[in-house]
């Protein structure tokens, strides 16, 4: 998703949920530890086209697959009323050997 609808698509998990809900959502995080590997050419993505607020692998189809600052999404998650419950678990499409999946999962419950 681009960010107008990951802004949108937060608000409706947010509307949806009780007080205390969990979300489990699956991204694709840049931070140090993915440049890195990216940059070692260890990722099978490069996500080496920037739009607004995220960095997308295909120009011409970008909704197609679409990175995000893993600060960003923590700040969209606190504007949202989300917190972040227990760690981030990083997945290994950027070449980290060890992951529960290949995307990185969030899981956030609504706050009260």
């Amino acid at each position: 998703m681009l960010p107008q609808d990951l802004v949108n698509y937060l608000s409706e998990v947010v509307r949806v949920l009780k007080s205390d809900g969990r979300c489990l959502i699956t991204y694709f995080l840049l931070n140090e530890e993915s440049a890195r590997l990216i940059d070692a050419k260890s990722s099978s993505m490069s996500f080496q086209h920037a739009l607004p607020g995220c960095r997308v692998e295909n120009a011409d189809v970008p909704e197609a697959v679409v990175a995000y600052d893993e600060s960003a999404i923590r700040n969209l998650y606190q504007q949202h009323g989300l917190t972040i419950v227990g760690p981030i678990h990083f997945g290994k499409w950027c070449g980290r050997e060890h992951a529960l999946s290949l995307q990185d999962i969030v899981v956030a419950e609504k706050s009260r």
